[in-house]
């Protein structure tokens, strides 16, 4: 099982004091946890991951670990918790903020704050905008989508909503066309190998 391997690296590296590779181990171990509905063990292994991406003084992990406790309580419907922990996740680290903040637009409308939803949601849609990432504008409207639902708002809902597909089509004709560009290089490089056994078969036979 994955989680057993992930747990025996962690212990492993445990042992031998490497920090860097063991808060690595406990984060995999934690997600293997996670998507297995273990949610108490995914929280200790995060936890830990936690505690030592302190030692090692790593913002960025320290938000990526406070983000997954989170999102633990998420799913475990604990919204208070799963709020709370966005918040620090938020704190600690600038540079993952409008992943966050999706997600904490998420939390508040389970929580039917849909004012504060929608401005957390708009805060990272921006950013999404001038990083011209589409697929995370596409989910950002998506969210919007409901929150504007939720608010009772169908005509915004429905332009929201009209966004998140004009994005979903874009991004369906891009991945369409780069597939496309890919058999086509395959089909000349193909082409020349062929030529290159045709004519190796061919001075053989002579």
């Amino acid at each position: 099982m994955a989680f057993d391997k992930y747990r025996r690296a962690y212990e492993i590296f445990k042992r031998l004091g490497r920090l860097d590779l063991q808060v690595r181990a406990a984060g995999r171990t934690g997600y293997v946890h996670f998507y297995l509905h273990r949610y108490d063990s995914a929280r200790y292994y995060f936890r830990e991951g936690f505690r030592i991406s302190g030692i090692l003084r790593d913002t960025a992990m320290l938000s990526n670990f406070e983000y997954s406790i989170g999102n633990v309580f998420k799913y475990e419907n604990r919204l208070d918790s799963a709020y709370d922990y966005f918040n620090r996740a938020i704190a600690w680290s600038r540079d993952t903020t409008p992943e966050m903040r999706l997600l904490l637009a998420d939390v508040y409308l389970e929580q039917n704050k849909v004012l504060d939803a929608r401005r957390t949601l708009l805060k990272g849609l921006s950013v999404f905008k001038r990083r011209k990432d589409t697929a995370k504008i596409c989910g950002a409207y998506l969210v919007l989508r409901q929150i504007e639902e939720k608010a009772g708002n169908r005509e915004f809902a429905l332009v929201a909503a009209d966004s998140a597909h004009r994005y979903k089509d874009f991004l369906t004709d891009f991945v369409q066309e780069n597939l496309i560009s890919i058999r086509v290089v395959k089909a000349f490089v193909r082409s020349d190998y062929e030529k290159k056994k045709f004519k190796e078969a061919n001075d053989g036979l002579r």
